[in-house]
C-alpha cells in the first residue's frame, strides 16, 4: 500500500515529525502571510505561489510529506490537497475516526494526519501526528495556521503559526495514514 521513496516507513516517519518539529514557531506576517508560508503553498501544489490569504495548514502538511519524497497527489488520489477534508478522502487511509475507533487493526502513530471538526461541523483543520497518548487522553500535534492558544477561531491579529498543540483525543475526529 505505502510508496517506495528509498526510505523505510519508520524514518520517513522520523523524518517527517523533525521537519515538522523544526518549523514550530513560523508565524505569519502582515499584509500577505509571508514568504515561508508562500513556500509551503508552492511545495504542496507544485507551483510558484504568493501573496495568498487563504488558510494553510492543509498546504503545510503537503510541504511537510512532499520534502520527504511522498507524492501526496497520488497517495490521497484525488489530486488536490488544498482543503483540510481533502487528507482523508481516501478512506482506505483512515486509521482512527471519532465514534467509530481504530480501523485498519493499527493506532495512529506518529506522522499521520489528524484533522478536526470545529463549529463548521466538517474537517476544517489538520495537523502533524507526534504523539498519540491514549492512556492519559490527549495527542501532541504540530499545527500549521493556528492560534497561540487552545480555540478553534481564527487569530485577528495574524499570529497564526506552526505550532506544538496538546490535544485532548476527543477532540479528534480522524487520522489519516499518508506514510505506509
Amino acid at each position: 500500500m505505502g510508496q517506495d521513496n528509498g526510505l523505510g516507513d519508520s524514518l520517513i516517519r522520523s523524518k517527517v515529525v523533525n521537519l515538522a518539529l523544526l518549523n514550530t514557531g513560523v508565524c505569519e506576517v502582515p499584509v500577505n502571510r509571508g514568504k515561508v508560508i508562500d513556500k509551503y503553498r508552492s511545495v504542496a501544489l507544485d507551483r510558484k505561489i504568493s501573496g495568498y490569504t487563504d488558510p494553510w495548514c492543509a498546504y503545510f502538511i503537503g510541504y511537510i510529506y512532499k520534502s520527504y519524497g511522498i507524492d501526496t497527489k497520488k497517495v490521497l488520489g484525488n489530486g488536490y490537497i488544498a482543503r483540510a477534508a481533502d487528507w482523508f478522502k481516501n478512506k482506505n487511509r483512515i486509521v482512527y475516526q471519532k465514534g467509530i475507533g481504530y480501523q485498519r487493526k493499527r493506532k495512529p502513530k506518529a506522522g499521520d494526519v489528524v484533522g478536526y471538526k470545529f463549529t463548521s461541523g466538517r474537517i476544517s483543520h489538520v495537523g502533524i501526528l507526534i504523539e498519540w497518548n491514549e492512556l492519559d487522553g490527549y495527542a501532541l500535534v504540530v499545527e500549521g495556521n493556528t492560534t497561540p492558544r487552545n480555540s478553534v477561531t481564527r487569530d485577528e491579529n495574524k499570529n497564526d503559526c506552526v505550532r506544538l498543540k496538546k490535544r485532548p483525543i476527543s477532540m479528534i475526529y480522524v487520522v489519516s495514514n499518508i506514510i505506509e
